[in-house]
């Protein structure tokens, strides 16, 4: 049997979470890795406990903020990227220069 077991996103990076407040990102970004770090141990420790099982640990929060990196990577600098999704409470949208 294979399993995928998937953590969390960085869910304190929503616009919900950020109109709580500084300290409200901060407690539930911690909660987030402290639930992430259990999920991933467990997984870790999954083959041991049972036969014939294969176990993979998926680090969403790592992906996106590799896809957020990539972004800004990609973009031609006559673009202006607005990757609010991942740092505010917009949403993201990419706009040509030239289109302005």
């Amino acid at each position: 049997r294979q399993f995928l077991f998937m953590g969390l996103p960085p869910m304190e990076r929503t616009p919900l979470v950020e109109q709580w407040g500084p300290e409200a990102e901060a407690t539930i970004a911690s909660n987030i890795n402290t639930y992430n770090s259990e999920v991933e141990n467990n997984v870790e420790d999954m083959p041991a406990k049972f036969e014939d099982v294969e176990a993979l640990y998926f680090d969403t929060k790592a992906f996106f903020y590799e896809v957020r990196s990539l972004l800004w990577r990609c973009l031609p600098s006559a673009w202006e990227a607005d990757l609010s999704l991942f740092q505010g409470p917009r949403q993201l949208r990419v706009v040509r220069y030239a289109d302005k």
